[in-house]
C-alpha cells in the first residue's frame, strides 16, 4: 500500500520549489548574456576606426546597418547568422591606448555567442593595419633635468675612471720599462770581469 498525506504534500513542494529555482537560474542567465560585451583598444585615430567599422561590418560581413551617430561613435547592425538576422551594435570611445591617444571597440550582439564579437573585433583589428599600416610607436617621454644631470654626472664618473686606467696603464708601463733596463743592466754587470782595485 503507498502511503499519502504529509509526505506526497513534501515531495510536491520540492518539486516546484526546484523548477522556479530552475526558471529563476535561466532567466538570469538570459539576462545577464543580454549585458554582454566584447572590448578592444585600438591605438588608431578615431575617424580611421570609424570608416574601418563601418566598412568591415557592412562590406566585409554583409550586416544591413540601422541607427548611427558618428558624434557619439556607435552604429547599429544586423548580424546575419544564416537566414537569422541578429540585432547587435559597435560603439567607438576615445581612451589611452599604451600611453598615446587611440579607441576602446565595444561589440554587443546579445542574442549570439561572445566569440562572435571577439570575431568582429579581430577582424577589424586586422583591417586596421591592412589598411593603415602599424600604429605608430609608443612615444618615449623625453628624460626629466634630474635623469639628464645624473646621467652627465655618471658619464663623467666614467671619464674620471678613464682617465684613472690610462694614467695607471703609464705608471705600471713606466715601472716596466724601469724594470726592463735594470734586468738589462744587471747581467752585464755580471758578465764583466771583476777590475783588479787600484
Amino acid at each position: 500500500m503507498v502511503a499519502s498525506g504529509p509526505v506526497d504534500t513534501l515531495s510536491a513542494v520540492k518539486v516546484r520549489t526546484f523548477f522556479a529555482a530552475a526558471a529563476f537560474l535561466t532567466t538570469m542567465s538570459w539576462s545577464m548574456l543580454a549585458f554582454a560585451r566584447t572590448t578592444s583598444d585600438f591605438a588608431y585615430p578615431v575617424d580611421k576606426v570609424w570608416n574601418a567599422s563601418v566598412r568591415l561590418v557592412r562590406v566585409d560581413l554583409g550586416c544591413a546597418l540601422g541607427d548611427r551617430d558618428t558624434d557619439a561613435g556607435y552604429f547599429m547592425f544586423e548580424y546575419a547568422d544564416g537566414a537569422h538576422r541578429y540585432p547587435g551594435s559597435l560603439e567607438i570611445v576615445r581612451a589611452r591606448v599604451e600611453g598615446r591617444d587611440g579607441v576602446r571597440v565595444v561589440v554587443q550582439i546579445p542574442a549570439m555567442p561572445s566569440y562572435v564579437e571577439r570575431m568582429i573585433l579581430d577582424r577589424l583589428g586586422r583591417k586596421l593595419i591592412d589598411e593603415f599600416g602599424e600604429p605608430a610607436p609608443i612615444p618615449t617621454p623625453p628624460p626629466r633635468e634630474s635623469q639628464r644631470r645624473d646621467a652627465r654626472d655618471d658619464h663623467a664618473g666614467h671619464d674620471d675612471e678613464d682617465d684613472d686606467d690610462q694614467q695607471g696603464d703609464h705608471r705600471r708601463s713606466d715601472r716596466q720599462r724601469d724594470n726592463d733596463s735594470v734586468e738589462e743592466d744587471a747581467p752585464r754587470e755580471r758578465n764583466q770581469p771583476a777590475r783588479p782595485n787600484d
